[in-house]
């Protein structure tokens, strides 16, 4: 029969465990977003759009949608990223475009990218520290 503190160390190693893999998967899932990226900045074509409108979200912030034009034809896409501020009507906005594909575009100088290796390496490190020690803690 298994005693309660038994039980505990037991849930507790598995909350770390569960931590720790929610953590790597951030981490993998970031690797591969960052590396796409990087990959479609050295072929993709720099241009520079305009802020035309908006697009909302459901807590009322705003990302901006613009337009840029490409052999004379117009496009449009929204930024990746919502804010209570967001840019300007009117402001430029530098984009890179796929030359096969012009609608799809990535974002110059994106820092979206940054938030899930941040978490994703803090997820992995708590969940280490926390499996560790009560693996540590069950067997001492």
């Amino acid at each position: 029969m298994m005693n309660v503190g038994s039980t505990n160390s037991t849930q507790s190693i598995l909350v770390g465990l569960i931590i720790l893999i929610v953590g790597i998967c951030l981490l993998v899932f970031s690797i591969s977003n960052i590396k796409s990226y990087n990959e479609k900045n050295k072929t993709y074509i720099e241009t520079v759009s305009k802020v035309v409108d908006y697009q909302y979200n459901s807590e009322r912030e705003k990302a901006a949608v613009v337009e840029y034009e490409v052999n004379g034809v117009t496009y449009e896409a929204t930024h990746n990223t919502y804010s209570k501020n967001p840019i300007p009507r009117g402001s430029k906005i530098k984009l890179k475009y796929n030359p096969n594909d012009p609608n799809d575009v990535i974002w110059v100088n994106d820092t979206s990218n940054v938030l899930f290796p941040i978490v994703g390496g803090l997820f992995t490190l708590i969940g280490l520290v926390v499996t560790i020690s009560n693996i540590k803690n069950k067997f001492a």
